[in-house]
């Protein structure tokens, strides 16, 4: 096998594109041919290897033309890529997407291997429930990232279907050893709803020491309303929100602490890297991620989702003691060895060949 075919909406700052940029690269390296179809279109926020091809399915510029009515051109776009490239086998990311990719590629025998990568307890509308049903029934593998997520979606799928659980590998994180941590406490993320930054700003206005400062790294719809809260709470001269920066690993150095505060996750990439980076982490307890990468009080602190006042008392303690922080930061450094990426990226070669043998 040689030609992979990678489909995902866009190459944005996110942690799903960034893993799929990461084994591109990967994969690239190790000689295969490997090319990208973006259904929405637009120029890859990660750099990718130069032999990396990236195809634009999106119809959604072209003047008066609004994004429904440019999904039947993307829809056919994508097909007429697959038919003329003729990948050997097709790995379409994000939930929605996976299913306007099985729909578009019906009948034209190339194995597809589907991964979703967001909280399966959050359900779908019956009418998606029901195409995802139909539709992932089509594919030739289904891979989620923990076990909780495949222990859900077994019941969707056909019996014997093809469900395999690879964690996201944890990216080679940059050490600074000429930088000196500070009172910092980090967050990174989208500003949305999901990541729920507003409820780590609320435990942060209650922290004792004063001294310590918040930076919240990403951009998203809910900068404005983050802003007016810390203002509100009069924290405004302490957080900062730097937006969606390339040099996150800088921040991880200069930081002491890294709180999440996320609802719901499907793997949670910047906890891990943040505890790779040897930070003591203080997480929300949300359903498939953290608790499987996270030993509550040995590698880091797990917490109630919207916990204000727990959050708050882990930051405090942390916070007021370095002993503490160091211990558990270096516990929380093990990750590395667990989800190094030669091995999250043997474990998907070792799927994607065997969809395509069985092809053959």
């Amino acid at each position: 096998m040689t030609r992979i075919l990678l489909v995902i909406p866009t190459l944005t700052a996110g942690g799903a594109e960034r893993i799929l940029s990461q084994l591109a690269n990967h994969w690239a390296a190790e000689g295969y041919e490997i090319s990208f179809a973006l259904l929405g279109g637009g120029e890859s926020f990660y750099p990718l290897d130069a032999e990396i091809k990236i195809h634009d399915m999106s119809h959604q510029r072209v003047k008066n033309v609004s994004k429904i009515l440019s999904l039947p051109a993307t829809f056919f776009s994508l097909r007429a890529l697959v038919k003329r490239t003729e990948p050997d086998v097709i790995l379409s990311f994000l939930e929605r997407f996976n299913m306007f990719t099985l729909s578009a590629t019906k009948g034209l025998n190339v194995p597809i291997c589907v991964a979703d990568r967001n909280d399966p307890t959050r359900g779908l509308p019956p009418h998606l429930y029901w195409l995802k049903k139909k539709t992932y029934s089509w594919s030739s593998a289904v891979v989620v990232q923990t076990m909780i997520a495949k222990g859900i979606l077994v019941d969707l799928l056909p019996q014997d279907h093809k469900l395999e659980v690879i964690p996201n590998f944890i990216r080679d994180v940059a050490e600074y050893s000429n930088v000196e941590r500070e009172n910092l406490i980090v967050n990174v993320g989208r500003l949305c709803e999901q990541k729920n930054q507003a409820s780590l700003i609320r435990s942060f206005a209650k922290l004792k020491n004063k001294k310590w400062r918040l930076c919240i790294l990403g951009e998203g719809p809910k900068r404005a309303d983050l802003e007016a809260l810390a203002a509100t709470l009069g924290v405004a001269d302490r957080l900062q929100m730097p937006g969606a920066v390339k040099n996150v690993d800088e921040y991880l150095a200069r930081a002491s602490i890294f709180a999440f505060s996320s609802k719901f996750e499907g793997f949670p990439n910047a906890l891990c890297e943040a505890m790779a980076s040897g930070l003591a982490c203080v997480s929300t307890n949300c359903n498939t991620g953290p608790a499987e990468v996270i030993q509550d009080e040995v590698n880091g602190y797990l917490v109630p989702v919207k916990g204000v006042s727990e959050m708050t008392q882990r930051l405090d303690a942390l916070s007021e003691s370095l002993e503490l922080r160091s211990k558990v930061g270096r516990n929380a450094k093990k990750i590395k060895e667990r989800l190094a990426i030669g091995s999250i990226a043997n474990e998907w070669m070792l799927v994607l060949n065997e969809i395509v043998k069985v092809k053959l």
